[in-house]
């Protein structure tokens, strides 16, 4: 029996937790970074600055990971449907390239 791989991208759902603590390490480390930056130019922005920073990266690392399936983005993002293809809109991301047979 063919297995079917899961949200992460393999059939058993083993997700490396060297690779998971490499990468939050590093995307903590250019988290900092960024509101360090940006903290002398507009403070009082700062959340809503590196939120427009973070959030299509993700949304987009995501999608790609899940071939454009929007309901399983929301899951692995832990949002809600609706809320996942308001900010698709919202951030001007192109689903169809995402989408397999595409792009």
């Amino acid at each position: 029996m063919e297995q079917k791989d899961n949200e992460y991208g393999n059939p058993q759902g083993y997700r490396d937790e060297k690779e998971d603590i490499g990468t939050m390490s590093s995307l903590e480390t250019n988290i900092t970074q960024l509101g360090n930056l940006l903290l002398g130019d507009k403070s009082g922005h700062l959340y809503r600055m590196v939120m427009e920073k973070v959030e299509k990266p993700l949304f987009e690392h995501i999608l790609a990971r899940t071939a454009g399936n929007q309901l399983r983005a929301a899951k692995i993002l832990g949002i809600n449907r609706n809320t996942m293809r308001s900010k698709i809109k919202k951030l001007g991301i192109q689903i169809e390239k995402y989408r397999l047979g595409h792009g």
